[in-house]
C-alpha cells in the first residue's frame, strides 16, 4: 500500500502520477491511499483519475475528523504505522484486522505536503518463497509398461537355474528384475514445494491461475466465475485424495497399506540395516557392483565415486556458510588456492610448532607455507628446484620452534661465564627461526625461497659470540633480500588477478550499458543523481536494473569506495573509448582497400554551431561501405582554404591521400561555408581525386515537367506511356508543385518505362540532352546575358519606377549593374565547377551492362583510355583490356550493374583471377553520387544535440554519433569477442586507481 498526505490533491497530480510511473514500488501497489486531498463535490471523478486504478472517494465534510480514534471504535484491529510522519508524530495511521501484517517505510514528501509519505509491504513472507522447493525423481509406469515387462520375462532363458542353488542366486535374480523394471518404467523430476498440499494437482493449479488473471482484469463477472471453478475443482481433488488413500488402506495389499498409513501420518521411518563392519566389506559391496554392471550391461558407478560425491557436496555446503563450525578449516591459502584436504601430512607435521613463539610472520602464514610446500603439492611461483629443494630441508631438520623455558637451549661455555639466547632476539629480527634437532639458527625467507648452500638456510648458525654481526650482516645481503621480497609477495600475483579479472567484469558491464544508450540515441546524465532522487539519468537507472540481477554489479556499487564507475568523467572516457576503437576498425578496412571516397557536408546544430560532417566511402570484404567519421566544428573555419586544409588533415590522418580518387559534396547554389572552393584546393594536392556533385540536389519538379513540355517527341512519349501529361509548376503557387508531386507518385511505373525507352533509343531523340554540349550552350546563354543589363534595367523601372539613391550609394543604377555582373559570374562559376571532371568520368560506361553487346564488336578504346589519363597509375592496362574483352564476349556477365558485379566476382573467386577487372570495379562502385549518408548523419545529429543535452562536448558529440551510426561496425565487433578488450585496453591509456592490469 502506498500511503500520503496530499494537501490539495488536484494541484499534485501530475506529480503523483510520475511518481507511480517512476516507482515501480509504487507502481506495483494494489492499494493507494491519499488524504487531505481537499476534494469537493464540484470536481469530477475524472479529474483525479489515475491511470489502471479504481478511484474511490471519501470528501471530508467535518473539520475534526483528524479526531477520530479506530482504536476505540475498532478495537481489534492494529494500527501498522510506527515511524514518525510529521515531525516527532505519528500522524498518519493505518489499521487492519491482522497483527504485525505490514510494515512501514517512510518516503519523501508529495509536492510542499508537511508529513511523509508511506510505503505499506507485507512484514509476512510467505513459506513457498522464504523456502526452496525440493526436486523428486518419482518411478512412473507407462499404459504399456507391464505388457513391455511380460514380453521381457517371457524372452527371459529362466532354465540356467535348473541346476543351480536358488538362494546362492537371489541376489542376482532381484538385480534383473530390477533392470527389466528399469527399462520399462520412466523416471520423472517433480518440484515439491514445503507449503504443497497433498491434494494439489494440475487441475487445480490452472483454476488457481485462471482465477488471478481474472483478478486482475477488473471483469467482475469473470471473475466471480473463476472463483466458482476453483472452489469446485479444489473440492474434487480432496475427494479424489481421500479415494486414493482409503483405497489403500482397504485392499489387501500390505505395501500400499503402509503407504497409506505415513501418508496420513506423515512418518517417515529409519533404515536400521546391521551394517557389517568388517574390512572386507567394501570388496564385498565392490563385487556385487561388478556382477550387476555384467547384468545390466553397462558400466556403474565404483563405491569411491559414490562416496567422494556426498564428501564434495558437503565440503561445498560448509564453504558457502560462513557460521559453520568448521569453517575456519577451509581457508585460502596465501596464493588464493584452498586446501586439497583438511588434514594432510603436512598438517601432521606442523602439529609439533609451538604457536607462542613472538614471531613476525604470522603463525597462520607458516602453517599455510608450509601445507603447500608438501611433497604431494607443487609450488606456484617457484621454480621445480626451489621446490625440492625446501622439501629436502624439511624432512632433513625437522624444525621445531623452542619455549624460551627450556633449560640449556643454545646455551654456550664462555671463559667464567655461560651465554644465553635471549627472547628479545625474535622481536629484533623478523626472519629468525631455530631447529631443535641441530640446535641451530636459521633465516627463514633464506630456507624457503634460497636453494645456494648458506649458513642460515643450510649448515645453520651457532655461534652466539658474533651473532649480532653475523645476524646484521646477513640482514643486509642480497640473497637475503630477494628471498625477503619472495616470501611478503608469495601468492599476490594471484590474488592481484583474480582482483583484476573480477574488476574487469564489472567495466564490461559499464561498457554494455555505455553502449546500449549510444546505440539507442538516449541521454545519459540526469538532472538530479543524487541517492533520494527518483530518476538519476538513464545510466544510473541501467547500472539499477542490471544491479537486480548481478551481485557482483550490485556488490560494486555498495562498496566501491576508489572507482564506482558512475562519474560524468568515466562516462566520457568509456564514450571515447569505444568510439576509439570503432575508428581503429575503420583505419584497418581502410588500411585493406584500394580506393576511397569522401564526402562532406556542413549544417547547423541546436546551439547555432556550425558541424562539418566527415564520411569515407570504399570497398570491403563485405561490399560497399560509407563509415562516418567525426562532426568538426567549422563556426569560425567557413572560408574554402580553412575546409580544404581541415579535410586534407583527416584524409592524413587516416592515412587514406594516395587511395582517394573521389570527393562529393553537396554543390548547393546557397551555402553558408565554402565547400563549393574546397574541391579546387584537395585537387591541388591529390590530382586523382575527381570532383563529384551529389546527383540527389539535382531533383526539381519544375525541371521534370519541362523535359517534356520543350520536346515534341518526349510529350509524344509521356502520352503513349502515361495517356497523361504533367502540371506545370508556378514558383508562387505551391498547390501546383502539390499536384506534380501526386501525377509523379500515381505514374512512377509508367515514368519509369518512358525514362528507360529513352535510354534504349537514345539515337531517335536530341542528342544534346545526353552529352555536355547543352551545358556549354547554357553557359554562353548566361554570358550574352551580361550586355542586357540595360534593358533589363529599364523594363524594371517602367513597372516598379526609378529606385531612390541609398545612403553610401549615390548612383543606384551602377549599384544594380554591379550586382548582376556578380549574379552571372556566380552562375558560370557554379557550372563550371559542378560539371568539370564529368569529361574524366567518361571510362565508368566500361561497366555498363547495357553497351557491352556495342563493346563486343566495337571495343571502347575512348572510354578506356580516359580511365588510363585519370588512374592508368593503378592499372596494368594491357591486362585490363583482355580480361574486359573477355567480360563483353561471355554471357556470364551480360546484365550485371557494377554492384552486381563486384559480388559475382568476389563470390566466384574471379576477383583473383581477374585482379584488373575487380579492380576496375571497385573504383567505379567507390565513387559516390550523393552525400545522402551525410545528411543521415545530420539527422543523428539532432536527435543527439537537443535542447536538454545542447551542452554537450565536441568529442562526445562526435563518439555518441559514431555509436549511434555505426552499429552495424559495433554489432560485428561484439560477435568477434574482441570489442571489450579492446575497449578496455583504450581506457587504461589513462591512469586509473583501481587494479585493471594483468601482472
Amino acid at each position: 500500500m502506498f500511503v500520503s498526505n496530499a494537501r490539495s490533491l488536484i494541484h499534485k497530480m501530475d506529480e503523483l502520477e510520475l511518481l507511480i510511473k517512476g516507482n515501480r514500488h509504487i507502481q506495483d501497489c494494489c492499494v493507494s491511499i491519499i488524504t487531505e486531498t481537499w476534494l469537493h463535490p464540484l470536481i469530477p471523478d475524472a479529474a483525479v483519475q489515475l491511470a489502471g486504478r479504481t478511484a474511490h472517494r471519501w470528501d471530508r465534510k467535518k473539520k475534526d475528523s483528524d479526531q477520530a480514534n479506530l482504536k476505540s471504535v475498532l478495537p481489534k484491529f492494529y494500527q501498522h504505522v510506527k515511524c514518525p510522519t510529521r515531525g516527532s508524530n505519528t500522524l498518519d495511521h493505518v489499521y487492519t484486522n491482522i497483527k504485525q501484517a505490514y510494515r512501514a517505510i517512510p518516503l519523501p514528501h508529495l509536492g510542499q505536503s508537511d508529513h511523509l509519505s508511506l510505503f505499506l509491504t507485507p512484514a509476512y513472507i510467505p513459506l513457498r518463497r522464504s523456502s526452496t522447493p525440493l526436486t523428486k525423481t518419482i518411478t512412473t509406469w507407462p499404459e504399456d509398461a507391464l505388457l513391455q515387462l511380460q514380453d521381457c520375462f517371457a524372452d527371459t532363458e529362466w532354465s540356467i537355474f535348473e541346476h543351480q542353488d536358488l538362494a546362492a542366486n537371489t541376489e542376482v535374480v532381484l538385480s534383473y528384475i530390477k533392470f527389466c523394471m528399469g527399462n520399462v518404467t520412466v523416471d520423472k523430476h517433480i518440484r515439491i514445494f514445503p507449503n504443497q498440499k497433498p491434494w494439489m494437482t494440475s487441475q487445480v493449479r490452472m483454476l488457481l491461475q485462471d482465477r488471478n488473471i481474472a483478478f486482475g482484469s477488473d471483469n467482475t463477472e469473470l471473475y466471480s466465475a473463476a472463483r466458482a471453478n476453483l472452489k469446485r475443482g479444489i473440492t474434487k481433488a480432496k475427494q479424489d485424495y481421500k479415494t486414493k488413500i482409503e483405497d489403500h488402506l482397504s485392499n489387501h495389499n500390505p505395501r500400499q497399506m503402509w503407504q497409506g498409513i505415513q501418508e496420513i501420518t506423515n512418518f517417515r521411518g529409519q533404515n536400521n540395516t546391521a551394517v557389517d563392519s568388517s574390512d572386507q566389506l567394501p570388496e564385498k559391496l565392490q563385487r556385487v557392483v561388478k556382477t550387476a554392471q555384467k547384468i545390466v550391461g553397462c558400466p556403474l558407478p565404483s563405491l569411491k565415486d559414490i562416496y567422494t560425491s556426498p564428501c564434495l557436496s558437503r565440503a561445498q555446503t560448509i564453504i558457502r556458510d560462513n557460521s559453520h563450525p568448521t569453517h575456519h578449516l577451509f581457508d585460502l591459502l596465501p596464493s588464493g588456492r584452498r586446501y586439497r584436504a583438511v588434514r594432510s601430512l603436512s598438517t601432521l607435521r606442523m602439529s609439533n610448532w609451538n604457536s607462542d613463539v613472538n614471531h613476525s610472520q604470522s603463525h597462520d602464514n607458516q602453517m599455510s607455507l608450509l601445507k603447500y610446500f608438501s611433497k604431494k603439492r607443487k609450488m606456484p611461483d617457484v621454480n621445480e628446484e626451489d621446490r625440492q629443494a625446501i622439501v629436502w630441508r624439511e624432512d632433513r631438520f625437522n624444525f621445531k620452534r623452542k619455549t624460551y623455558t627450556d633449560a640449556g637451549w643454545a646455551d654456550q661455555a664462555g671463559k667464567g661465564f655461560v651465554r644465553h639466547f635471549t627472547e628479545c632476539n625474535y622481536s629484533r629480527y623478523d626472519w629468525l627461526t631455530a631447529s631443535t634437532v641441530q640446535n641451530k639458527l636459521f633465516c627463514w625467507p633464506c630456507l624457503l625461497f634460497n636453494i645456494s648452500e648458506g649458513t642460515w638456510n643450510s649448515t645453520g648458525f651457532s655461534s652466539l659470540n658474533s651473532f649480532t654481526k653475523a645476524a646484521l650482516k646477513h640482514q643486509a645481503s642480497e640473497r637475503h633480500l630477494t628471498s625477503v621480497v619472495h616470501l611478503k609477495t608469495f601468492g599476490w600475483t594471484s590474488l592481484h588477478n583474480e582482483r583484476v579479472r573480477k574488476n574487469r567484469e564489472i567495466l564490461k558491464r559499464l561498457i554494455d550499458c555505455v553502449i546500449f544508450l549510444g546505440q539507442q540515441e538516449l541521454p545519459f546524465r540526469g538532472h538530479d543523481e543524487g541517492k533520494e532522487s527518483l530518476n538519476r539519468g538513464n545510466y544510473l537507472e541501467l547500472l539499477s536494473l542490471l544491479s537486480d540481477y548481478d551481485a557482483d554489479l550490485r556488490n560494486h556499487l555498495a562498496t566501491a569506495t576508489v572507482f564506482t564507475g558512475t562519474s560524468g568523467k568515466i562516462q566520457n572516457d568509456i564514450i571515447n573509448a569505444v568510439a576509439d576503437v570503432l575508428n581503429d576498425a575503420i583505419k584497418k578496412e581502410i588500411d585493406q582497400t584500394k580506393f576511397v571516397a569522401v564526402m562532406v557536408d556542413e549544417t547547423t546544430d541546436f546551439s547555432n554551431t556550425a558541424q562539418l560532417s566527415y564520411v569515407l566511402r570504399y570497398v570491403t570484404d563485405m561490399g560497399v561501405k560509407e563509415r562516418f567519421l567525426k562532426y568538426e566544428d567549422v563556426t569560425e573555419k567557413k572560408q574554402a582554404h580553412d575546409l580544404a586544409a581541415l579535410v586534407l588533415e583527416m584524409l592524413a590522418s587516416y592515412d587514406c591521400k594516395t587511395k582517394l580518387v573521389a570527393q562529393c559534396y553537396d554543390g548547393a547554389a546557397v551555402m553558408a561555408s565554402g565547400l563549393n572552393g574546397v574541391q579546387a584546393r584537395v585537387k591541388e594536392e591529390i590530382p586523382q581525386a575527381l570532383f563529384v556533385h551529389c546527383y540527389a540536389h539535382t531533383l526539381n519538379l519544375g525541371g521534370l515537367s519541362a523535359f517534356f513540355t520543350r520536346s515534341p517527341k518526349r510529350t509524344k512519349l509521356l502520352d503513349e506511356f502515361c495517356e497523361r501529361r504533367l502540371p506545370r509548376v508556378s514558383q508562387v503557387r505551391w498547390n501546383f508543385h502539390s499536384r506534380l508531386v501526386g501525377t509523379v507518385h500515381d505514374k512512377r511505373a509508367e515514368l519509369v518505362e518512358v525514362f528507360q525507352h529513352i535510354l534504349d533509343h537514345a539515337e531517335d531523340f536530341d542528342h544534346e540532352t545526353f552529352s555536355l554540349a547543352r551545358i556549354a550552350d547554357f553557359c554562353q546563354s548566361v554570358e550574352g546575358e551580361r550586355d542586357q543589363f540595360n534593358a533589363i534595367y529599364e523594363r524594371t523601372a517602367e513597372v516598379v519606377g526609378q529606385p531612390s539613391a541609398a545612403r553610401g550609394r549615390p548612383d543606384p543604377r551602377t549599384h544594380f549593374r554591379e550586382l548582376h555582373t556578380a549574379l552571372i559570374d556566380s552562375i558560370g562559376t557554379q557550372i563550371k565547377n559542378r560539371f568539370a571532371d564529368h569529361e574524366r568520368l567518361l571510362f565508368v560506361a566500361l561497366l555498363d551492362a547495357h553497351l557491352f553487346a556495342k563493346f563486343k564488336q566495337i571495343f571502347p578504346e575512348e572510354e578506356l583510355r580516359s580511365l588510363e589519363e585519370s588512374y592508368g597509375a593503378q592499372f596494368d592496362m594491357g591486362r585490363l583490356r583482355a580480361e574486359l574483352k573477355v567480360m563483353y564476349s561471355m554471357s556470364n556477365f551480360q546484365g550485371k550493374s557494377p554492384s552486381d558485379l563486384l559480388t559475382f566476382l568476389r563470390s566466384t573467386g574471379l576477383s583473383v583471377s581477374m585482379p584488373q577487372l575487380y579492380a576496375l570495379t571497385c573504383l567505379i562502385v567507390t565513387i559516390p553520387v550523393s552525400t545522402a549518408s551525410v545528411e543521415r548523419s545530420f539527422s543523428a545529429l539532432k536527435r543527439i544535440k537537443t535542447y536538454s543535452r545542447n551542452a554537450t562536448g565536441q568529442t562526445r558529440l562526435s563518439a555518441l554519433a559514431s555509436i549511434a551510426i555505426e552499429k552495424e561496425l559495433l554489432i560485428k565487433l561484439k560477435q568477434d569477442a574482441r570489442l571489450h578488450e579492446e575497449v578496455i585496453e583504450r581506457f587504461l591509456r589513462k591512469d586509473r586507481r583501481m587494479d585493471f592490469l594483468y601482472k
